[in-house]
């Protein structure tokens, strides 16, 4: 082997080691950064279907709300989790009629659970129909505060409408 100057007075040797003393940290720091950016990737993505699970049981919780809307944004290029996104949001907007309720209803959460399914096995977690079903927890507690509230907002209603009828009555006389 001889010891043949190529460029700038250096030899092959020292030519390789230079292009990967200037390459090495750079392409170290591409990788770092595709790497993090994957597993922020992932770790939103884990985060929408947490939500979606603790959420799924009350569609009323501003949190469900939010987390459905954040679904085409994390997961846009997973084909089966928009379509299954497309196909809740088709049932959201659908108003049935009353003898098509029960069927819109059975539509609605098929559909929804569709979704869950859809976004858990777009992060690696593999659940069925029956998961989703069975994962419905409500604490007594939380069950006891919401019919709490409903009948407090009909007690203000029916308040309401006593007033409204005492007020006409004042003003018949």
């Amino acid at each position: 082997m001889s010891n043949e100057t190529l460029l700038f007075g250096l030899e092959l040797y020292e030519i390789l080691t230079l292009i990967g003393i200037m390459l090495g940290p750079i392409a170290a720091v591409i990788i770092t950064l595709w790497a993090q950016r994957r597993s922020e990737k992932k770790q939103r993505r884990i985060e929408v279907l947490r939500t979606l699970w603790d959420t799924h049981y009350d569609a009323g919780q501003p949190e469900y709300s939010r987390v459905i809307r954040m679904v085409p944004i994390e997961f846009n290029d997973e084909n089966a989790v928009m379509t299954a996104w497309r196909r809740y949001m088709r049932n959201v907007d659908t108003r049935p009629s009353p003898e098509g309720a029960a069927a819109h209803e059975k539509e609605f959460a098929d559909a929804k659970n569709d979704l869950i399914a859809s976004v858990a096995k777009a992060v690696g977690i593999d659940v069925t129909d029956r998961d989703i079903r069975d994962s419905v927890y409500i604490a007594t507690s939380y069950t006891n505060r919401i019919k709490q509230t409903n009948d407090a907002e009909l007690a203000q209603i029916r308040i309401a409408d006593a007033l409204e009828k005492q007020t006409q009555i004042l003003r018949d006389n």
